[in-house]
């Protein structure tokens, strides 16, 4: 699926008052009058995506239904919320192990691939999602963004779901549901040196988005 990439300006980062590091030029949605990302301009001119929410997972009467549940609030996973930042953090864990262990506690496996959602949704078990917004691990799958092939990497999982700052030139992709639609927003550059080079694209780490949870395979 195409997305267009917002330009990132200055990389620059700062501390607020809670201390956590933020970052100017980064954003997850483009301002009034900009150019929307390729599939998500309907989401976007209608005012959506909302607050993530936890979301009602229909029914499914194929035992090989991928999706077991939605975690979107990592204190509380089987509790409705405002969505996990980008540091996942559950227990003792952190990144995707976090994941997994907030997954199972909404009686799934593990935090669901890219590539899992893709087979979820066209099977059809996305239907029954509220709308939101929700993060993207993308594994395998290698993307066109803006004519640029984009193999998946750590640089657009925030370090594999480490960091939530601006500081480090990482991006987060991440999909949106709206009005029963799935769209994705992909990241071109997903490459990450340890923040030596900048090679964040405007979509960034600093948003809280929910998690997709899957049954083992």
């Amino acid at each position: 699926m195409w997305a267009t990439v917002l330009a990132l300006g200055t990389w620059a980062c700062s501390v607020g008052a809670d201390g956590l590091f933020g970052a100017g030029p980064l954003r997850d949605r483009p301002p009034a009058g900009q150019a929307s990302r390729g599939a998500l301009e309907p989401a976007f001119a209608a005012g959506l995506p909302p607050e993530p929410s936890a979301g009602v997972l229909r029914p499914t009467a194929s035992p090989a239904a991928r999706i077991a549940g939605v975690v979107s609030s990592a204190s509380k996973p089987n509790e409705p919320g405002l969505g996990v930042s980008a540091a996942w953090q559950f227990g003792r864990f952190l990144g995707t192990p976090a994941g997994n262990a907030m997954c199972k506690v909404v009686g799934g496996h593990h935090a669901c691939s890219y590539e899992e959602v893709r087979a979820a949704e066209q099977a059809g078990e996305l239907a029954g999602l509220a709308n939101q917004t929700f993060w993207v691990s993308r594994m395998s799958e290698v993307v066109t963004v803006d004519g640029t092939t984009s193999p998946p990497g750590p640089g657009g999982r925030c370090n594999d779901w480490t960091h939530a700052d601006g500081c480090h030139g990482l991006d987060g992709e991440y999909g949106v549901i709206a009005g029963g639609a799935v769209s994705y927003v992909f990241d071109p550059d997903t490459a990450f040196d340890g923040g030596v080079t900048n090679h964040a694209n405007g979509i960034g780490c600093l948003a809280s988005r929910n998690i997709l949870c899957c049954h083992a395979p």
